[in-house]
């Protein structure tokens, strides 16, 4: 909401618009808002990567330590790379006015590639941890699914993820069009990557919530099931143990219909 914000309150001050239509201090005040939106941004597609994670962590609670540790480093990596990026933003330019303001004295500021490619590493980091986290359920929960509707419902819920990493790669083709405020139009080539980092952000927020939508899926295709749809948790999942009650309920859906039949109802039963 913070970063929506700093970019909303950025248009009246032509968030944008080119350099020729605008005053000097609307360029100075809309670009300080938009510098200001890059700590939102980052700390934000970092927060929803290392929620992600912390979902999978407790979904793999009691087994598989090698999936847990590997969580562990990407929470880390996503901490670091947000930090990292923080820090690059408050030193590029000395002082850090010059961000935005040209009319700053004796400023000095990093060269454009060095801004760029913190994005783009950024950006790669993303999308990496995006088909991370979209293959490593896949991988390890797929192949015990015994029904052909289970397996095709978790492989369409997953592959939002990868379909969101997508927003990342588009936003990353206009990164090499930002600009600081003395080199050109800032507020007007700004736009594109803003529309896309928004997407990034708030696919993000969904790609976290995408575990809770297997009980909600339940509920929904197997009402009458019995065992599904009655507010099973996630629980934790154990590979080592055919007979364990996997961590989503969808897992425990019948494959086909005579299971469904000799369950019977809890009147029958």
């Amino acid at each position: 909401m913070l970063y929506l914000g700093l970019l909303y309150a950025a248009i009246p001050h032509g968030f944008g618009r080119h350099n020729f239509y605008l005053s000097i201090d609307d360029r100075i005040e809309g670009g300080r808002l938009i510098q200001l939106s890059y700590f939102p941004w980052v700390w934000g597609v970092a927060l929803g990567k290392i929620g992600s994670a912390a979902v999978f962590l407790s979904i793999f609670k009691t087994t598989l330590p090698w999936v847990r540790g590997f969580l562990w480093v990407v929470i880390a990596v996503q901490g670091f790379c947000a930090l990292a990026f923080t820090i690059i933003m408050l030193v590029q330019c000395r002082p850090i006015e010059a961000s935005w303001d040209p009319r700053v004295p004796r400023a000095s500021c990093w060269e454009l590639n060095i801004f760029h490619a913190s994005l783009y590493s950024l950006g790669a980091i993303t999308v990496a941890t995006d088909f991370i986290f979209a293959a490593l359920p896949s991988k390890l929960l797929i192949p015990t699914l015994l029904g052909p509707a289970r397996k095709i419902t978790i492989i369409i819920i997953l592959s939002c993820g990868v379909l969101f990493s997508s927003f990342t790669i588009v936003k990353l083709t206009y990164v090499n069009r930002l600009q600081f405020c003395e080199t050109g139009d800032q507020l007007f080539k700004t736009v594109d990557v803003a529309i896309w980092s928004v997407a990034e952000m708030l696919s993000g927020i969904i790609t976290t919530c995408i575990p809770g939508i297997f009980t909600k899926v339940n509920s929904l295709l197997y009402p009458s099931t019995p065992g599904v749809g009655s507010g099973n948790s996630l629980g934790h999942i154990n590979i080592d143990d055919p007979g364990a009650e996997f961590g989503s309920s969808l897992i425990n859906l019948p494959s086909k219909q005579s299971d469904i039949e000799t369950a019977g109802t809890p009147s029958e039963r």
